[in-house]
């Protein structure tokens, strides 16, 4: 029974997180609103930063994790195949069928996606600032870092993303209470 929920609700999101891994998390904060044992609040973020600094997608990475810790390696290997094959039957159906370049209503499909997907995106951004940032324990020296890093990743666009994780993981693990 759990290998089926655990395929069932995998399938689920990957059929409808368009836009990459960042696409699962919204839905990944409903699973773990609906399933609490299988992995908290203060575990999801952990998985983020976990799936963010491992190689491949993120989806993908936090799937495979939940799995395994829900049914272990068979269900790690089960909500990463669920997750993957709704796009790999929805490409392959399309490919046979339609003309991406030349299709006029692929064309607004795709483009009223990416509508949904900026949406998702701004639910992930609040859920994870509430998550990170709870007004009762936040410290003024967290915010101030916070917010250093936020406008240096506007101000410096050529530093990678990865450098502002390994700075925050350093701060945080030598000078942070």
């Amino acid at each position: 029974m759990i290998y089926l929920r655990l395929f069932f609700e995998f399938f689920k999101i990957g059929l409808f997180a368009f836009g990459g891994g960042m696409a699962t998390l919204p839905f990944l904060f409903e699973l773990g609103s609906k399933y609490p044992n299988w992995f908290t609040e203060a575990e999801l973020l952990d998985m983020i930063a976990i799936s963010e600094a491992t190689p491949g997608p993120i989806g993908i990475n936090m799937s495979t994790y939940v799995g395994f810790k829900v049914a272990g390696f068979t269900g790690s290997f089960l909500s990463t195949f669920a997750l993957v094959l709704p796009s790999f039957l929805v490409l392959t159906l399309l490919s046979n069928f339609l003309s991406y370049s030349n299709n006029k209503y692929v064309k607004k499909a795709l483009f009223g996606l990416r509508v949904a997907v900026v949406l998702l995106l701004g639910i992930v951004v609040i859920n994870l600032l509430r998550l990170t940032f709870p007004l009762a324990s936040t410290s003024v020296f967290e915010v101030i870092v916070f917010a250093v890093v936020f406008l240096s990743l506007f101000l410096f666009k050529k530093i990678p993303f990865v450098v502002y994780v390994f700075i925050c993981g350093i701060i945080f693990l030598f000078i942070a209470e």
